[in-house]
């Protein structure tokens, strides 16, 4: 009978820890920022070569704040920049050092830079 008592307390502990996390996952909103109110910006580079690259002046940021990318591009080669639901000014730069801006939502942000 003990053996028995054991196993669904265990069963009922286990349980409960995984309820438990559940609700910290359910509950956390990746989107909403740190404590400083601060947005994320992420980069993912598709078919970069060489040195081409896409920077962002900041990597954090707050809502409005505007944001400069930055493009390192290779001979005759261009970036397209795609970022989800935000107008992007420039959404093509053809030149390396050539810029484009965004406006910062209220939300973590993941910049598509396309290289061709």
């Amino acid at each position: 009978m003990k053996i028995s008592h054991l196993f669904f307390r265990s069963i009922a502990v286990a349980a409960l820890a995984a309820l438990s996390a559940l609700f910290l996952v359910a509950c956390s909103d990746p989107a909403s920022g740190d404590d400083t109110g601060k947005y994320t910006i992420t980069i993912v580079a598709v078919d970069a070569t060489g040195v081409e690259r896409l920077d962002a002046n900041q990597t954090q940021a707050t809502e409005g704040e505007a944001i400069t990318l930055t493009a390192t591009l290779g001979p005759n080669r261009k970036v397209g920049i795609n970022i989800p639901g935000i107008t992007v000014t420039s959404a093509v730069i053809t030149t390396s050092g050539g810029t484009s801006t965004f406006i910062m939502p209220a939300t973590n942000v993941v910049i598509t830079a396309k290289f061709f």
